[in-house]
């Protein structure tokens, strides 16, 4: 006679041959929900009859205590009565009737892999947690086996969209943009049939799924998948000075879509005049150490230092050229703030500021509450502390949370701190060092997001007074953690101090960097082949050979093709390939009064460079807004 095996929850009962295994259940009051998975061997040819119900107490009961039963098609599979379970396993399950009642008939099978996930419509069981959903396992000439798990919450599903796109402003018909996408479960259930739809892109989004179609619980490898799609620019949408717009959407079974907008603005080239002049504005008598972003209203935002207070400000512009601006003290204090200045966008369109207190030798962040940083209510954290925070570089992650590059002045190393909210705070920050095991590293440092999703860092070696190399570190996590990061030096060439590093993510994907070669006295862009610059075939154009002392900053410009910023007096060198080679570049003085320091640059709303820079003679703070994109 067969008997049965059946363990369940912590319950053994033990009759041997059969072997049946519930391995996971848990139960939801509201929307009632169940997940379980259920394992059978050692079946050969005896039939067994698979029951579920609920109880209070899971016992041998009559019919009458039954609160539900599955009843199956003739086709097998499928349920046709409440409750509404969808079944996924081999074989295939068939129907067979005994009176009555239907059961489950297992016939012929050595082994059987199964799982039922299901909801019970609202209202339609008086389940509560503490009931227990039970089972009974009938097999022909023996008796009944029951067993069951206490009814709990189960756990919810949730999926996060982050969408996004590298290029900045779209110029003319025929532009390709180039999208990517970040799809996520954030909760702690599978989620199948997982798809994504983009309603202005040219094809369905492809995306890189690691099973087919299904992303597996928050933390596991498989919770998170890339995807990309591109968008070629229509004359309508230039017709139209709108831009281009995108709705995605992302649905998983069981779960009502989630939606994110993105537009990318058109260029409001100004129709009046076609040559128009650069426009050089003061926007404070005292600024230094400044970063340009543009809002989401496109008009620029600049942080600074206020030099003669200390006080962290931000500026921002009212308009496209920045003419005028609102200037709101951020972060007063007693201590010397503002050092290594970096300011992004975050996903609330509010500004988020990376800056050193050079005095307690912490990594500061301050997260502006609207789009101006008014009023002096801004979240203000520090992230790192014990002598960090120098040479800070500030993006904003996939994910729509700050990652900020920096160098720890004590141990000389280059780290990353990924927040785990939109304004750094809580102390709870996922902080790496990275993994380069040079005495003196970590020093002006640029961070931006790879298409991949993960941070690439370009910052430079200073082992000793008189040699210097330009590296670049490409993450392999969004955090930048576990030590296995790829780092490659790109040159060598440099003294002890290049003074700054700027990087961008081409159209290519792929990292350029601006450096000044104080050796050389000349600005260089380093383009790299991959994503990681490895390899040792990146591309080096020197630019201009005749500054020493060079502060520089990068952009892309909406060609795709990159545009410098640099000192003494002020300057701008506009490329006419990606790479800045054919010794054919275009270089500007753009204020040949100013012996300017720390620049930024940034492509404004109307497709021309926007450049803040503090004035080596006055002190001020200025901006130039330039009227063509060579600021010619």
């Amino acid at each position: 006679m067969k008997k049965i095996a059946f363990l369940l929850g912590g319950m053994l009962f033990c009759l041997p041959a059969v072997a049946v295994e519930l391995v996971v259940s848990n139960f939801s009051v509201d929307p009632y929900r169940f997940y379980f998975g259920l394992h059978v061997t050692d079946l050969h040819t005896e039939d067994v009859a698979f029951n579920l119900y609920t109880s209070s107490v899971c016992a041998i009961l009559p019919p009458s205590h039954e609160r539900f039963r599955f009843t199956f098609n003739p086709d097998g599979g499928l349920i046709t009565e409440n409750p509404e379970v969808t079944t996924v396993g081999t074989p295939a399950l068939d129907r067979w009737a005994d009176g009555p009642t239907d059961h489950l008939s297992l016939v012929e099978h050595d082994f059987l892999n199964w799982s039922i996930n299901g909801s019970i419509p609202r209202g339609s069981q008086p389940f509560q947690p503490g009931d227990r959903l039970c089972m009974r396992i009938d097999v022909p000439g023996t008796v009944f086996g029951y067993s069951g798990l206490p009814i709990e919450t189960a756990p919810e599903a949730s999926i996060h969209l982050k969408k996004s796109s590298t290029t900045r402003i779209v110029t003319q018909t025929g532009q390709v943009v180039p999208y990517s996408y970040r799809i996520e479960n954030t909760g702690s259930v599978f989620i199948y049939d997982v798809s994504l739809t983009d309603d202005n892109v040219d094809d369905t989004p492809i995306c890189e799924f690691n099973g087919n179609d299904v992303l597996e619980p928050e933390g596991q490898s498989g919770s998170v998948v890339f995807c990309t799609a591109e968008h070629t620019v229509t004359q309508e949408e230039i017709d139209a000075e709108e831009g281009v717009s995108n709705m995605a959407s992302v649905s998983g079974d069981g779960l009502d879509p989630v939606t994110t907008h993105l537009t990318i603005p058109g260029a409001l080239f100004i129709s009046s005049f076609e040559n128009p002049p650069n426009t050089i504005t003061v926007l404070d008598i005292a600024g230094s150490g400044s970063d340009i972003a543009i809002g989401a209203d496109g008009k620029p935002v600049i942080a600074y230092a206020d030099s003669m207070a200390n006080d962290l400000k931000v500026a921002k512009c009212l308009d496209v050229a920045c003419t005028a601006a609102i200037v709101s003290l951020v972060h007063g204090s007693e201590n010397a703030l503002g050092g290594a200045i970096s300011i992004a966008i975050g996903g609330d369109s509010y500004p988020v500021i990376s800056y050193l207190d050079y005095t307690d030798g912490t990594l500061l962040v301050a997260k502006c509450n609207d789009e101006a940083c008014r009023d002096g209510d801004e979240t203000i954290s520090v992230v790192d502390d014990g002598n960090v925070g120098s040479d800070s570089s500030i993006t904003i992650g996939l994910d729509g949370l700050p990652v900020i590059s920096y160098r720890d002045r004590v141990n000389g190393k280059l780290k990353v701190a990924h927040c785990n909210d939109a304004a750094c705070s809580g102390e709870d920050e996922v902080i790496s060092t990275l993994n380069d095991a040079a005495a003196s590293t970590g020093l002006n440092t640029s961070i931006a997001i790879g298409d991949d999703g993960y941070p690439v860092i370009s910052y430079q070696e200073a082992p000793t007074p008189f040699s210097g190399a330009l590296k670049v570190a490409k993450c392999n996590d969004a955090s930048c953690a576990g030590g296995d990061e790829t780092i490659t030096t790109l040159d060598t060439t440099g003294a002890a101090f290049f003074e700054s590093t700027s990087l961008e993510i081409g159209a290519d994907g792929n990292p350029v960097i601006a450096y000044p070669d104080t050796a050389a006295k000349a600005i260089t862009i380093a383009k790299c082949n991959d994503p990681a610059c490895a390899g040792g075939d990146e591309t080096f154009q020197a630019l201009d050979f005749s500054t020493s002392y060079m502060r520089l900053s990068l952009v892309l410009a909406p060609d795709g093709n990159p545009i410098v910023s640099y000192m003494g007096s002020l300057k701008v060198a506009k490329c006419n390939d990606d790479a800045c080679t054919g010794e054919d570049e275009s270089i500007a003085i753009v204020d040949s009064e100013a012996q300017a320091r720390s620049s930024s640059i940034a492509i404004g709303a109307d497709g021309l460079p926007v450049i803040s820079y503090s004035d080596g003679i006055t002190g001020a703070l200025k901006v130039i807004h330039c009227g063509n994109v060579e600021c010619k």
